[in-house]
């Protein structure tokens, strides 16, 4: 297949058009050389793929349009976790659906848009007015923080009676899972406190503060996060006990 770049789509006229008649038009980066934001199709990518707001766009299942002989339909656990996976890594997400002719949507979209819908109402706060979260080596699952930097929430994608966090240095006033609203203990393993190393923090639950879809944990700091950076990491070892 021959890959046609911007450049041989008369950017600058297209360019021109938009702006003479919407301008305050947003752009994605296929307009090569005047996007206003990257985007990722239909592929998850391993790290963000710009440090400003990104767009990562999926289809609900294999087809952009519809295809009456596409039923490969995306579970809304796995619609969910391609989300929280995204505002992760700081990006927006777009969903493609494939409506009928009469603009009616197939109800296996209709029905994960509803439960979409559903999960994200219940975890509102975690979804508008925050940003990108932990990087892997901090969590190993998705997060996001709030705009003002002290709360931090969690997305669990399985079930555990404790989940691990590292390398966070505050100390946390409380936590609370957002799937029961009951506050949940937590205890430290490790670090060294003389040379402001944190231990591992290990919070506790039981089956009923997790949700079927995706659990919620909000954590709220003693300030602004403030993280264990990966070049300090040989500061200490053996060599200084």
């Amino acid at each position: 297949m021959l890959y046609r770049r911007g450049y041989s789509w008369e950017v600058d006229k297209a360019h021109s058009i938009i702006m003479k008649h919407q301008p305050q038009a947003v752009i994605n980066g296929r307009l090569d050389g005047y996007g206003d934001f990257l985007t990722a199709e239909q592929r998850l990518p391993l790290q963000p793929i710009s440090d400003e707001v990104w767009e990562y766009v999926h289809t609900f299942n294999e087809s952009w349009g519809f295809n009456p002989n596409d039923k490969n339909f995306k579970t809304v656990k796995q619609v969910v976790r391609l989300f929280t996976e995204a505002i992760t890594m700081g990006a927006n997400m777009l969903l493609g659906i494939g409506p009928y002719e009469n603009g009616k949507l197939p109800p296996e979209a209709e029905s994960m848009m509803e439960q979409l819908g559903d999960w994200i109402g219940r975890y509102s706060e975690a979804i508008y007015e925050t940003e990108r979260g932990l990087a892997p080596n901090y969590f190993r699952g998705g997060s996001v923080l709030s705009y003002d930097k002290k709360t931090l929430y969690l997305f669990v994608y399985g079930r555990s009676d404790a989940v691990m966090i590292n390398g966070i240095r505050n100390k946390i006033n409380r936590i609370t899972s957002l799937s029961s609203g009951r506050e949940l203990e937590y205890s430290i393993t490790g670090g060294a406190p003389w040379a402001n190393i944190p231990g591992c923090k290990w919070i506790y639950l039981v089956e009923s503060d997790f949700d079927d879809i995706c659990t919620v944990l909000k954590l709220e700091l003693d300030g602004e996060l403030d993280l264990w950076q990966i070049e300090d990491h040989g500061h200490f070892g053996a060599q200084d006990r």
